[in-house]
C-alpha cells in the first residue's frame, strides 16, 4: 500500500509560511494534540481539498491565508510514497498548477474517509425536532457515494445526480416515466444491498463498545410520481434495537454517548465497504467529543483492528485523550507506525497567529532549524515554546500550585517563572537556598525581555543572529538546571 511520507503547506488558512510535516520513509500514521484554533481543521482541510482539486477545479486562492503576501502563493503537497517500485511521487495544488490528476490521487479521493465532530453530528442532531432520523441525503451523497453501482458502473453520488436529473419533460412522457422508475428499481436494488452490508458493519463495531444496539437501516425504495414529477420514498430510517426495544426516534431516546457511538460505527462502517485504493487515508479531528473516556477507548481497539490498511491522522484537543492514547498504541506491534506531534498557535507583532508544530517537544531543535533558515520570527517563537513547555513541565513534576484560571491560555509565563523564581532547594548543608543559581535567572530574564516576549516579535528582524544564539544557549542551560 502506498503512503504520505510528507505534507508541505505554505500559506493556507491558518498555516501562514512554510510548513512540513515529515512521516518518514515508511508514511508513519499521525497523533496530534492542538488545541482549538491551532490549526488542525486546516491540516484536514488540506488534505481534503488537495485530494478533491483536480475533479472539482478548486481555486486554492480561496483558502490563502489573509495574513500572507499575496505574492508569496499558497500551496499544499504530498509527498506519496509509491508501492508500485517506482519511489516518490509529488502531487501539487498551488495557485498556478493542480497537479493532482494521478489516478493514485484520484483513487485517494474515493475511498478517504475524513470526518470531523460536524460530520458524526449530521446523524441525529440536526434532526432533533422530527420523530424519525432519516439519512438518505447522509447515506445517498456521503456515506455510500463513492460505492459503484454494479448495473451502471457508475458511483452512487453520481448515479443519483444523474436520477434526479432525468424527471421526463418531453412528449415520449410515458415511456420516460417507465424508464426512469426501471432504474429507479435497479438503483433502490442496488442501494438494499449496500445498507445490508453497512447495517452489518456498523453493528459489528457497536459491539467494541459494549452497547447492546442493534441498527436497523429501513428503506422502502423509489418510486417516480408522475402528478408531483417528483421522485418519492427518499427515506432511510434509521431505527435501533436497543435491550430488546425497537426505539423508532433513537436520537430523542438515547444520550449522547450512545448517539456518537453509533454515528462513528456508520461512519467508520461506510468506508470499510467502500472498495480501498493503493492508498487508504483517514482523518479523524475530535471525533469523540460526545464519549465519555470508557466510551473512547473502544476507537483505539477499531482503528487497530478494522483499519491497520489506512493511513490515519487522529487529531484531538484533550490532553488527557492524547497521552492515554499515545499509550495505548505504543504496542510492540504498532509503535514504530505513529508520530506524535503537538500543534498550537503563537502570535507575532500581537496580531498574526500562526500554527507552531513540533514533534516529541523537541522545539529547541525547531528554534535552531529556523535560525539557519534566518527565519528569525519563527525560531524566536520555537524558543519561546521551547520555554514555556520546560518551565510548565518544572512546576507540575514539582506540585509548585500556580493560580488558576478556566481556561489554560490565560495563565501567563510569569505565573510558572515567578513559582520557579520562589521555589528553593537544600544545599549540601542543609540551607534552603534558590533552586537556581542568579547569572541563569538574569539570562533568562534578559532574553526573555529581548527576543522571547511576544511584544517583541515586531522587532526581530532587527535583532542580531547572536542575540538569538544566546538565547538558545541560556534555553539549554536553563533546561539542564531543571532536569
Amino acid at each position: 500500500m502506498a503512503r504520505i511520507t510528507k505534507i508541505d503547506i505554505k500559506n493556507f488558512r491558518a498555516f501562514y509560511g512554510n510548513h512540513t510535516i515529515n512521516l518518514e520513509t515508511e508514511g508513519k500514521n499521525l497523533l496530534i494534540c492542538g488545541e482549538n484554533g491551532s490549526g488542525k481543521s486546516s491540516l484536514l482541510l488540506a488534505i481534503k481539498l488537495l485530494l478533491d482539486s483536480y475533479i472539482e477545479n478548486l481555486n486554492i486562492s480561496l483558502h490563502r491565508n489573509k495574513f500572507a503576501n499575496p505574492i508569496d502563493g499558497a500551496f499544499i503537497k504530498l509527498t506519496v510514497s509509491n508501492n508500485d517500485g517506482t519511489g516518490n511521487s509529488i502531487h501539487t495544488w498551488s495557485e498556478s498548477e493542480i497537479d493532482t490528476g494521478a489516478d493514485i490521487i484520484q483513487e485517494a479521493a474515493k475511498s478517504k474517509g475524513i470526518l470531523d465532530y460536524k460530520s458524526l453530528l449530521e446523524v441525529y442532531f440536526l434532526q432533533r425536532e422530527q420523530e424519525g432520523l432519516n439519512i438518505f441525503n447522509l447515506v445517498i451523497k456521503n456515506l455510500l457515494s463513492n460505492n459503484i453501482d454494479r448495473i451502471t458502473n457508475n458511483k452512487i453520488g453520481e448515479e443519483w445526480q444523474e436520477l434526479e436529473q432525468s424527471i421526463p419533460r418531453s412528449r415520449a412522457y410515458k415511456k420516460q416515466s417507465r424508464e426512469l422508475q426501471t432504474r429507479l428499481d435497479s438503483f433502490s436494488n442496488r442501494i438494499r444491498d449496500l445498507l445490508t452490508e453497512l447495517q452489518q458493519k456498523t453493528s459489528e463495531l457497536l459491539v467494541y463498545f459494549g452497547y447492546p444496539i442493534e441498527l436497523r437501516l429501513n428503506f422502502e425504495g423509489l418510486l417516480y410520481n408522475s402528478d408531483t414529477k417528483a421522485i418519492d420514498g427518499k427515506e432511510i430510517i434509521l431505527t435501533v434495537n436497543f435491550l430488546s426495544q425497537t426505539i423508532n426516534s433513537p436520537h430523542h431516546f438515547l444520550n449522547e454517548a450512545k448517539l456518537s457511538a453509533i454515528a462513528l460505527s456508520l461512519y467508520l462502517s461506510s468506508l470499510l465497504i467502500t472498495p480501498d485504493s493503493d492508498l487508504n487515508i483517514l482523518v479523524l479531528d475530535d471525533v469523540l467529543i460526545g464519549l465519555d473516556m470508557s466510551n473512547r477507548l473502544p476507537i483505539i481497539k477499531i482503528l487497530h483492528d478494522r483499519f491497520r490498511h489506512y493511513q490515519i491522522f487522529f487529531m484531538t484537543y484533550d490532553r488527557e485523550w492524547y497521552n492515554i492514547m499515545k499509550q495505548r498504541i505504543e504496542t510492540p506491534d504498532t509503535k514504530d507506525s505513529w508520530l506524535y506531534f503537538e500543534l498550537f498557535y503563537s502570535r507575532i507583532d500581537n496580531e498574526l497567529e500562526i500554527p507552531v508544530f513540533a514533534q516529541d517537544k523537541d522545539y529547541l531543535v525547531k528554534a535552531e532549524e529556523y535560525l539557519a533558515n534566518n527565519d528569525f520570527k519563527a525560531s524566536a517563537i520555537y524558543l519561546r515554546t521551547a520555554f514555556e513547555v520546560l518551565i510548565k513541565e518544572f512546576c507540575r513534576k514539582k506540585r509548585l500550585a500556580v493560580r488558576y484560571e478556566e481556561s489554560a491560555k490565560e495563565l501567563l509565563v510569569r505565573d510558572f517563572w515567578g513559582k520557579i523564581l520562589a521555589h528553593k532547594k537544600r544545599n549540601k548543608y542543609g540551607n534552603e537556598v534558590s533552586y537556581l543559581e542568579q547569572q541563569i535567572v538574569r539570562d533568562v530574564e534578559q532574553y526573555l525581555s529581548l527576543v522571547m516576549n511576544p511584544l517583541s516579535h515586531s522587532r526581530i528582524v532587527t535583532v542580531y543572529r547572536k542575540e538569538i544564539e544566546d538565547a538558545i544557549v541560556t534555553i539549554k542551560r536553563l533546561k539542564q538546571a531543571l532536569t
